[in-house]
């Protein structure tokens, strides 16, 4: 329980602890020590913020008691000339019945019956309160033109309530939610959504103050009426689908900049809302687009040199500041001005890749493969680019590749599910364009059948390198599915003359491509296949090493798991069959960090967006309803008599055990 009791002084409320606090009391202490601070003073500024609506707060004779914000009203009544009045709630309050009234503190806390109204005490309004002590709450009729122009002053302030004669002429109100928006140190943005029913009146909270607002225009009384019940659902709807704080009272604050500014950028040209800023304005110029960007790409050794600029708004930004800030996350760029410019999604899409993976330097530079994809995805998006013969070539292989149509590669004994086709498919595409790939999928899903119609559709000699064990099947499935084909098992002491007259595939282990590798890297193969690849997750292994000096056109890596433990084995897998796709191997450590990653999730982030185009994985759940239904058999196996001794002495340890 938290206790609030009167001042000695008469000058306000006082909290005491009754009993243990619950959670949303912790703000006190830090209020206390703030009041401490001040060395002089009434604590309730600091304290009493917090105990607004507070479940558990009571008096002095243990009463319950409710506080809540509220606003002091001014009337002016004709009465014998004219009367001023303070209102609270509805009800007229006198200066000698406040005892929670202290002008000078900023605030009040006045207690009528079981609630106590916080309410604040601005300047004007302390003038006001300050003049009815020194002159009383009376005014003669001949001093209306002094009072009207008095009252001018007081409209944007203070909420008035005046008699019909000085009300003046009603308006229509303006019924559009007032957005303040001050920028606070870090970025930060404080929103406070206020109404101003009447131009250049006061700004009140929705559905809160009186329900009659007036003001002085041209020396004219004007008003408008309110009907603060209906104000709350009305500000809501009109406020829909902005970005907006989490909004308490009708405030909030947005701590990230990019939030700040996402809700700049949505407030412009907003017919339905009003936005001012008190003091420091935060300003977004306007959008930068992929057309507003010129760029290039030129050789530097293995990789590409990327340089270039958007122009936009009469500003000029980088490529380079471009590719950083998209890299961060950033929709927001900061111009030399201090103001903002917004990029695009567009934009931002078309350069996500390659911001993943460009160097942080003066002129970025990028792999073949991502500045190729690069400045295709920026070209298709609207930008003008200038890139090397090499990388035009790549760029329209890349085209070209989509207009492969999904069909069975003729010749294959099998009917593909709709999965298996759109892997094959898939996997058809890169081969156009790409060194490489690696298919994913779960096990059980097929992957040695997509595999093999990839080699029916490619022709040429291939190598299948898989472990030993598996060989044998590797030979069995070539049989079955791709009978047109001639396959040999490459092992024995007369393997190589396989070399001399080879067959249309050739399976072999990782242990025989590490021992035959100066021999076979001298043979041109149309694919190799690495069954159960992350054998090759060690970039320093014998097996990753040989699988890399392979002369190949189109490199395929098989597992169900191809990350198990560290992303350096993804960039190691991705090094063998799409090199350079990742770069060094420091600059992927430093970009992308040495973190656990599942392979279900390697689709997000900047390097998903890297390695999307070369791993293909599906799972078991995602193709359910392609799968047949789970046959069992159970087969009775008669045991030898060697065999059953062998089973009872196990079958007798394991009871014992128990």
């Amino acid at each position: 329980l938290v206790g609030l009791t009167p001042y000695k002084r008469r000058d306000g409320f006082r909290t005491k602890k009754l009993a243990g606090f619950e959670p949303r009391d912790l703000p006190l202490a830090a209020d206390r020590a703030a009041h401490a601070a001040q060395k002089a003073g009434s604590p309730l500024p600091f304290v009493l913020e917090h105990l607004v609506d507070h479940p558990r707060l009571v008096d002095e004779d243990g009463l319950a008691l409710r506080l809540k914000r509220s606003e002091l009203e001014v009337a002016v009544r004709v009465e014998d000339g004219y009367a001023l009045q303070l209102v609270l709630a509805g009800r007229t309050l006198s200066l000698d019945a406040l005892p929670g009234l202290r002008p000078e503190a900023g605030q009040a806390a006045i207690r009528l019956g079981p609630v106590v109204h916080l309410v604040t005490v601005g300047p004007v309004l302390e003038g006001v309160i300050k003049m009815m002590g020194r002159y009383g709450d009376r005014f003669p009729a001949a001093a209306r033109g002094p009072l009207l122009e008095r009252l001018g002053l007081m409209d944007r302030s203070v909420p008035l309530r005046l008699d019909g004669s000085l009300r003046g002429r009603p308006l229509e109100p303006d019924n559009r939610p007032v957005l303040l928006l001050e920028p606070l140190p870090e970025g930060a943005l404080r929103v406070l959504v206020r109404l101003e029913p009447l131009p250049g009146g006061p700004r009140v909270v929705p559905g809160h103050g009186p329900s009659e607002l007036s003001v002085t225009i041209d020396g004219e009384r004007r008003f408008v009426e309110r009907s603060p019940s209906s104000e709350p659902s009305r500000v809501r709807d009109a406020l829909v689908g902005l970005p907006l704080p989490e909004l308490v009272d009708w405030e909030g604050t947005h701590e990230l900049p990019e939030d700040a500014l996402d809700l700049v950028w949505a407030l412009r040209d907003n017919p339905a809302v009003r936005t001012l800023w008190p003091k420091r304005r935060l300003l977004v110029r306007g959008e930068g687009t992929a057309s507003q960007v010129r760029a290039s790409a030129s050789r530097r050794r293995d990789w590409f040199g990327v340089e270039g600029e958007l122009r936009a708004e009469q500003s000029v930004v980088p490529l380079k500041d471009l590719l950083s800030a998209i890299r961060a996350g950033q929709r927001f760029v900061e111009l030399a001005d201090g103001s903002w410019l917004r990029l695009a999604d567009g934009l931002r899409k078309a350069l996500r890749d390659a911001s993943g993976l460009a160097t942080d330097e003066e002129e970025p530079r990028l792999p073949p493969l991502a500045a190729a994809r690069a400045m295709l995805a920026l070209e298709e998006a609207g930008g003008d680019t200038f890139v090397p013969d090499e990388l035009t070539d790549l760029a329209d292989r890349i085209r070209a590749a989509d207009d492969l149509e999904p069909v069975t590669p003729p010749g294959l004994q099998a009917t593909l599910r709709d999965y298996q086709l759109a892997g094959v498919t898939w996997l058809r595409r890169l081969a156009t364009w790409a060194p490489g790939a690696v298919l994913a999928d779960e096990m059980g899903l097929g992957k040695t059948l997509q595999a093999l119609a990839l080699i029916l559709e490619r022709g040429g000699l291939s190598l299948v390198v898989a472990p030993a064990s598996v060989n044998l099947n590797w030979a069995r499935e070539a049989a079955r599915f791709t009978p047109g084909l001639k396959v040999a098992l490459y092992r024995g002491s007369d393997r190589e003359a396989l070399l001399e007259d080879p067959p249309d595939i050739l399976i072999t282990s990782y242990e025989l491509l590490i021992r035959d590798l100066d021999r076979l890297a001298t043979v041109r193969l149309s694919t190799v296949v690495f069954d159960e690849a992350q054998a090759l997750k060690n970039p320093r292994t014998k097996r990753a090493r040989a699988g890399r000096a392979l002369d190949v056109g189109f490199a395929l890596a098989l597992s169900g798991t191809p990350v198990e433990n560290d992303l350096l084995e993804l960039w190691s897998l991705m090094r063998v069959v799409v090199p350079g796709l990742l770069g060094p191997k420091e600059h992927f450590h430093e970009r992308f960090g040495k973190k656990l990653m599942r392979a279900e999730s390697m689709g997000g982030g900047a390097l998903g967006g890297l390695i999307r185009p070369f791993l293909l994985r599906r799972t078991k759940r995602e193709v359910a309803p392609e799968l047949p239904e789970r046959t069992e058999t159970v087969e009775w196996i008669e045991l030898s008599s060697r065999e059953r001794v062998a089973y009872d002495r196990l079958r007798l340890s394991a009871v014992s055990a128990l």
